[in-house]
């Protein structure tokens, strides 16, 4: 069931902005998608997911708890599920273009699918992870196809100008979403897409990363499959919520070892000489090599102190680290709130700074920033001491009034 977006359910969400560069390449191949409001939901997410204590990086060295328990009140509750996703392509702009179209009807049709099926009863089975199959299945199929092949054509694949994407799906009168059920309709999500982009021909080579951002009133759910990344800005402090994956990473590197594949140090350590990620969607291949489009998935409960996400294609991070990111970003939030002005403008100047700053610190990628201001609504008042005054994090200067 569909229904017509309005402002509350917008303002219900966080605020959010983004922009994009094509930069030093001779084409953009980054793609995005903002998607508020995209399903309303009963949910029944009670104390599922973590609280961040330390950086997400540092679990590759300490395998203790990474994040602490926090109670929280279970039971069911109206909640709205807002959508956001970067997609950088390689190879062209095929794969990631087809994914800011498509990979959010995926993730709803999956989501609707589940809360439909019976108390109990065991989900359908995920697409092959190995490229396109030889059938596809049945009702499961169809529910995708109405979902997702619908509205596609009405969307706007361009990052330049907020997207809002389709209609938001009504699924208030199934059963309640859980904390699985919404990851696995993101893991659906990134199979299905990879599957389906397959079976296009001559793709073989072609393929995207997808960093996914799904945020409800109590939960923050990353998916990502590739190196674009999320960092999370709480209470001052930079905690990137996903891991590049990437031939370096050591938990990487053994798994395409164990599945057959080979990395060679070609301008970087690649897989087969060819891909210098891990995880992607398309890239057809290289999937017996062990490049797979499963994303990994963080589960944030949202908590005071939770200021702002970044998303960005690696356009960004090779030039500006995660904290220098969110501290500028935190500063354009500011400056712009101080200024009387709403606050998806600072979103988004906060992103254009960023891009822009990307591209002066050298950047020879395509730059595409989504920033999501999570603050709660009086936590962007006037400060005595103008926020573009002084430096940003880590002592490097930044022009977060005119980027």
């Amino acid at each position: 069931m569909r229904g017509e977006t309005n402002l509350q359910d917008l303002e219900s969400g966080p605020y959010f902005g983004s922009y994009a560069l094509q930069g030093r390449r001779k084409k953009m191949e980054d793609s995005a998608i903002l998607a508020p409001c995209l399903v309303k939901c009963k949910a029944e997410l009670g104390s599922a997911g973590t609280s961040l204590s330390r950086p997400l990086h540092d679990a590759i060295e300490d395998p203790s708890p990474l994040y602490t328990d926090a109670n929280e009140p279970a039971g069911a509750k109206e909640d709205i599920l807002h959508f956001f996703a970067v997609y950088d392509g390689h190879g062209g702009a095929v794969a990631s273009r087809f994914c800011a179209k498509r990979l959010h009807h995926f993730f709803s049709a999956r989501l609707h699918l589940l809360a439909s099926l019976p108390p109990g009863a065991a989900p359908p089975a995920m697409p092959c992870q190995d490229g396109p199959a030889a059938e596809t299945g049945g009702a499961e199929d169809e529910h995708v196809a109405a979902a997702g092949e619908k509205s596609a054509s009405s969307l706007a694949s361009s990052i330049q100008e907020d997207c809002f994407g389709p209609q938001t799906v009504d699924l208030r009168q199934l059963r309640p979403l859980t904390a699985d059920m919404i990851t696995d309709a993101l893991e659906y999500a990134f199979l299905e897409a990879h599957e389906r982009f397959c079976r296009k021909t001559a793709v073989e080579l072609i393929g995207t990363t997808a960093t996914v951002g799904v945020v409800s009133s109590t939960h923050i759910f990353v998916a990502f499959s590739g190196d674009s990344r999320a960092v999370l800005r709480k209470h001052g402090v930079a905690y990137p919520v996903t891991l590049d994956q990437k031939p370096e990473r050591p938990d990487e590197a053994e798994r395409i070892k164990a599945a057959g594949g080979n990395i060679y140090v070609t301008d970087g350590q690649r897989v087969e000489g060819i891909l210098g990620m891990t995880r992607a969607i398309g890239d057809s291949a290289l999937t017996t090599a062990g490049v797979t489009p499963l994303p990994e998935v963080t589960v944030l409960r949202r908590a005071p102190g939770d200021e702002m996400l970044v998303l960005a294609s690696d356009g960004l991070w090779e030039c500006v680290s995660n904290e220098v990111s969110v501290e500028a970003a935190h500063r354009c939030l500011e400056l712009v709130a101080e200024r009387g002005k709403g606050r998806n403008v600072g979103a988004k100047h906060a992103a254009k700074v960023l891009a822009n700053h990307a591209f002066k610190k050298g950047s020879g990628d395509n730059i595409t920033v989504l920033v999501l201001d999570l603050a709660g609504p009086d936590d962007r008042k006037p400060k005595t001491q103008s926020a573009s005054e002084g430096k940003a994090g880590g002592g490097e200067p930044m022009d977060v009034d005119g980027g």
